[in-house]
């Protein structure tokens, strides 16, 4: 082989070498394009299904204030048509209905705090709106609470509320530690309630 069939055959091998470069570059950018396109989708959807979570949170909340007006209401009109009753029948009236009121709705609401406890242990999806239900719980069961011993049960499940946020907030943080703080005050909290509202059944016994 002389210089120049040898020159000839090096600028072959080259021209070869530098196509299958391009033919390389060509794949990768056409991969990574479509890398992009994906992404790209998969971002518009979990926009989209993010809209539609909210939607559905902001719909929750209007009916629970629409429920919320309604008993409002409800307890106006009842007040109102109770004018004539004189205030020491009222009193012994309302407080065993309040009492009452609060011991039948503790199972639901203590199982709600339960429910909200292992969503942000777990840090699910919807650990927002099974907190929302809960203080809508809450709040219905402030507004019903009308004597002494009630409302400081009303007050203390807002306690919880508060310290179910907290922990939501450090869970959203990564501040494990800041997250097993909070939801051990929500348990020592929940004790205390239980053994207040078994003294009411104490003392109703003794009386």
């Amino acid at each position: 082989m002389n210089r120049s069939d040898r020159e000839n055959y090096e600028e072959e091998k080259r021209q070869a070498y530098l196509e299958e470069e391009e033919r390389k570059r060509s794949y990768y950018n056409e991969r990574d394009y479509r890398r992009e396109q994906e992404l790209y989708e998969e971002n518009r959807k979990n926009k989209r299904s993010k809209r539609g979570l909210s939607f559905l949170v902001v719909v929750l909340l209007i009916v629970a204030m629409v429920f919320a007006f309604k008993s409002c209401s409800n307890n106006n009109n009842t007040e109102q048509a109770n004018v004539s009753d004189s205030p020491s029948q009222q009193q012994q009236q309302q407080q065993p209905n309040n009492e009452q009121y609060v011991q039948q709705k503790d199972d639901d609401i203590q199982s709600k705090i339960e429910d909200t406890k292992s969503s942000i242990e777990n840090s699910n999806e919807d650990t927002q709106s099974t907190l929302q239900s809960l203080k809508d719980e809450v709040n219905s069961l402030k507004q019903n609470a009308s004597n002494e011993k009630t409302e400081k049960v009303a007050n203390d499940y807002q306690d919880t509320v508060n310290q179910l946020d907290e922990a939501n907030t450090a869970k959203q943080n990564g501040d494990d530690s800041k997250v097993k703080e909070e939801l051990n005050k929500v348990n020592s909290k929940l004790d205390d309630i239980k053994n207040e509202i078994s003294g009411w059944f104490s003392k109703d016994e003794e009386n």
